[in-house]
C-alpha cells in the first residue's frame, strides 16, 4: 500500500511575502503618507496665508465704514480732535413729539406701529447721560435728559393724537416718556421733530497684546468709560500708526491742531493695514502684505 501525501497550499512558501517585498511595501506606504502629509501642510499654510491677506484687505474698509456711519450722524462741531482720537455727539435716535406735558416732559410714539410706519427710531434707548435736540424754525435747541421711561401707548400717546391707532393699544406697544433737565420752550408742540445724541469718543490705542485697535468709548460729564475695540487688530510698522485722522475746513485748508472752534468740514481717515507675519505658503511671495486707504467723510452739519 502506498501513502499519498497532500500539501496544504496555505503552507506553501510561494504564497507568502518575502522580506524584500515587505520592505518595498513599507517604503511605498511611507512615501505616500509623507506626500499626503506634505500636501495637507501646504494646503493649511496656503489657507492661513490667504485668510491673513483677506483680513488685511478688509480692515481698512471695516474701520472707515464704522467711522463714516458715526460721523455722518454727528451733531454740530467736534468736541475734541487729534490725529489719533476724536469726540463728538453721535445721533442715537430720532422721533416726533406726541404729547407735551409741561413743564419738562414729552412723550413719543412707539418704535413700530400697526400701520407699518416708523415715527421713532432708536439705535439704543437714551438715558440720563444723553441729550435731546428739538427742531425749531429759529434754530434747534439741545438739552440734557433726566429720565426716559416706557409707558403704555394708551396713556402716553393715545390714538386720539393720530400718531397711533387702537391696534397699537391692543398690541400692548410701549411709547417713550422723556423728561428733560430744563423747562420746555413754547415752540415745542405735537409733531415737533427731535433727535437724541450721545457723547462718544473714537480713538486708536495699543492693547495689552501689543497690537493696535480702533476703540469706542461713551463719555459724560464724569469722563469716558473703558475703551472697547470696534475694529482691529492692526499691525504697525515702526513708528507709523495704523490709523490716523486729518481735518479740513470747507475751503480745503488742512487744520493741523483742531479745536471745537476750528469749523471742521471734512475728515480724512487714513488706514494702513499689514499682515502680522510672513505668508510662508507655496505660490505666495514670502513678504509682508500691506494695504491702505484714505476715506474722506464730510460732516453733515458742518459750517
Amino acid at each position: 500500500m502506498s501513502l499519498i501525501r497532500h500539501r496544504d497550499p496555505t503552507l506553501d512558501p510561494r504564497h507568502a511575502f518575502t522580506l524584500p517585498e515587505l520592505l518595498l511595501a513599507l517604503v511605498l506606504a511611507l512615501s505616500v503618507t509623507g506626500t499626503t502629509m506634505m500636501l495637507v501642510k501646504n494646503q493649511l499654510a496656503l489657507t492661513r496665508a490667504s485668510l491673513d491677506i483677506q483680513r488685511t484687505q478688509r480692515l481698512p474698509h471695516e474701520a472707515t465704514t464704522i467711522l463714516s456711519a458715526a460721523l455722518r450722524a454727528a451733531h454740530d462741531s467736534l468736541i475734541s480732535a487729534s490725529d489719533t482720537a476724536l469726540e463728538f455727539r453721535q445721533t442715537i435716535g430720532a422721533s416726533v413729539v406726541c404729547v407735551v406735558t409741561p413743564p419738562q416732559t414729552i412723550t413719543l410714539p412707539p418704535d413700530s406701529l400697526a400701520a407699518n410706519t416708523f415715527l421713532t427710531t432708536m439705535l439704543t434707548t437714551p438715558d440720563s447721560a444723553d441729550e435731546v435736540a428739538f427742531y425749531s424754525p429759529t434754530g434747534g435747541r439741545r438739552v440734557p435728559i433726566t429720565t426716559v421711561t416706557r409707558p403704555a401707548t394708551a396713556t402716553a400717546c393715545p390714538p386720539t393724537t393720530s400718531f397711533t391707532a387702537p391696534l397699537d393699544v391692543v398690541a400692548g406697544r410701549k411709547a417713550y416718556a422723556v423728561t428733560v433737565a430744563t423747562s420746555l420752550f413754547a415752540s415745542i408742540h405735537s409733531g415737533t421733530p427731535i433727535r437724541f445724541f450721545r457723547h462718544v469718543r473714537y480713538s486708536v490705542y495699543r492693547a495689552s497684546d501689543g497690537r493696535w485697535y480702533l476703540g469706542y468709548r461713551r463719555c459724560d460729564t464724569g469722563g469716558c468709560a473703558t475703551v472697547q475695540p470696534v475694529s482691529g487688530p492692526y499691525a504697525s510698522s515702526g513708528t507709523t500708526l495704523p490709523l490716523t485722522f486729518r481735518y479740513y475746513r470747507s475751503d480745503g485748508m488742512e487744520v493741523v491742531s483742531p479745536s471745537p472752534a476750528s469749523r471742521i468740514a471734512r475728515i480724512d481717515v487714513v488706514v494702513r493695514a499689514r499682515t502680522a507675519r510672513l505668508p510662508h505658503a507655496p505660490g505666495i511671495v514670502d513678504s509682508v502684505v500691506v494695504d491702505s486707504s484714505v476715506t474722506t467723510i464730510a460732516l453733515r452739519n458742518a459750517p
